[in-house]
């Protein structure tokens, strides 16, 4: 289950990806910012479990989290905050086990391919075993899906309720002042 923080998080996840109608005319700036906020308010809200759903190749995919994150994979490498704050996330991992230690090795000098290369037997057994622990939903981690999926949804329909009592506020006022004047106000 996920708890209080999770679902508080996913909120303000909610309401940021909301903000983005304000986000049009914004600077390149604001808009990284915006993503800063976004991509904190993402890794806060996910578990031990999530994060291991996300490994490919001994790191986070970037790809799986630019589109939970709702942004390009570019900004995760040309962002430097996000890339630094993604940077320690994954430090973070690996200190506490979720990540592997250490990625392949690259192909040494001598030899001409990198098909001939030896594997590093570490790396091979922690992405097969983080591969076996996620490979099959169980109906705890799919209710678990459906359960954060609808949060996020319900998240979401609230910030459009909002924005959309707001205007029916000032759309309200200008009724009655139709109403009263028979004049459009400026």
């Amino acid at each position: 289950m996920l708890s209080a923080r999770g679902t508080y998080c996913s909120a303000i996840w909610a309401c940021l990806h909301a903000d983005l109608k304000e986000l049009d005319m914004a600077s390149g700036r604001q808009i990284a910012e915006h993503n800063v906020s976004i991509f904190s308010a993402w890794a806060a809200s996910k578990s031990d479990d999530d994060f291991r759903r996300l490994i490919h190749r001994g790191a986070l995919s970037r790809s799986k989290i630019a589109v939970e994150c709702g942004f390009s994979k570019s900004a995760l490498t040309q962002n430097p905050r996000i890339k630094s704050i993604l940077n320690d996330l994954e430090s973070r991992l690996r200190a506490s086990g979720i990540l592997p230690t250490s990625k392949p090795n690259a192909a040494p000098d001598n030899l001409q391919s990198s098909s001939h290369a030896p594997r590093d037997c570490s790396y091979q057994e922690a992405e097969r075993s983080t591969n076996d622990a996620t490979s099959g939903p169980t109906p705890t981690r799919a209710l678990e899906a459906q359960l954060r999926r609808l949060q996020s949804e319900n998240a979401s329909q609230r910030a459009e309720i909002q924005e959309l009592r707001r205007q029916l506020a000032k759309l309200s006022a200008i009724q009655e002042a139709l109403a009263t004047t028979g004049r459009f106000p400026r």
